[in-house]
């Protein structure tokens, strides 16, 4: 007879209990599960319990992580009267709202500090091979985005739902220089070939001749004012007393002839 082997320990029909923690056996909090390229992880859950008329209804919320370890990662809160459906309706969220970090070789591009409520979360880039050195909720949320190396400090208030929200809004306001510096660029130089260089130099010409035609016409109206309009007032101021003085002497002459007769 064949005995059939044990089993091995962390599988499901192993008795030694505990399990394996490598395998997952501390149960689904905290443990990262594929689906579809990305890999979830719950962060956080609550149970919330509201009093009724007729006693306690119990509701919970789970606070899930999403990322596919390539640079892209969400997160979204679940609501349900069960964990189970809470955290698929948390996945779901957390799908819809993914963003795409900006990783510079196996780090982030410079470094960010965002405040959201009354927790401030600082992120720094890391030299390679430090690793990711945070804790909790940001730590989830950096390694399924696919940083290898970062440093993060959360100060302040330490709830998971803030700590989870400003690090997405800390990771979503990242800017590649180099993307950044090219829209720069094409917004100052918005040519054919996308230099600056070539606007400066087709500029230069129109520049040099709009003034070359003005100063042309100018002196020519000038000299000709000046030579011949001296000539003529002078030519015409002579000639009026003259006549003037020879009517007022031929008056006086027969005015005076008149009483003597």
């Amino acid at each position: 007879m064949v005995s059939a082997a044990p089993p091995r320990r962390g599988e499901r029909n192993d008795r030694t209990g505990g399990g394996d923690r490598r395998a997952g056996g501390r149960g689904g909090r905290g443990r990262d599960h594929d689906s579809g390229g990305f890999s979830e992880r719950v962060v956080h859950t609550r149970r919330i319990s509201k009093v009724v008329k007729g006693g306690r209804r119990l509701r919970f919320n789970a606070l899930v992580v999403v990322g596919d370890g390539q640079g892209h990662v969400g997160v979204g809160m679940g609501k349900a009267l069960a964990i189970p459906d809470a955290v698929r309706k948390g996945t779901a969220v957390a799908r819809r709202s993914t963003i795409t970090i900006p990783i510079k070789g196996s780090t982030i591009p410079h470094e960010i500090s965002v405040r959201k409520g009354a927790s401030i979360v600082i992120i720094k880039p890391a030299p390679l091979g430090t690793g990711v050195i945070a804790a909790g909720a940001m730590r989830a949320m950096l390694e399924l985005g696919g940083v290898q190396d970062v440093v993060g400090k959360s100060l302040g208030s330490r709830n998971p739902i803030n700590i989870v929200h400003a690090t997405m809004e800390a990771l979503s306001l990242l800017r590649d220089p180099v993307a950044t510096r090219a829209a720069r660029l094409a917004l100052v130089a918005p040519t054919t070939n996308g230099s600056t260089e070539s606007v400066a130099v087709e500029a230069t010409p129109e520049l040099s001749d709009a003034p070359g035609p003005v100063p042309t016409p100018t002196p020519a109206p000038v000299e000709v004012t000046a030579t011949t309009a001296p000539v003529d007032a002078t030519a015409a101021e002579p000639t009026a007393p003259d006549t003037v003085a020879t009517e007022n002497v031929s008056t006086d002459s027969g005015d005076a002839d008149e009483p003597v007769g």
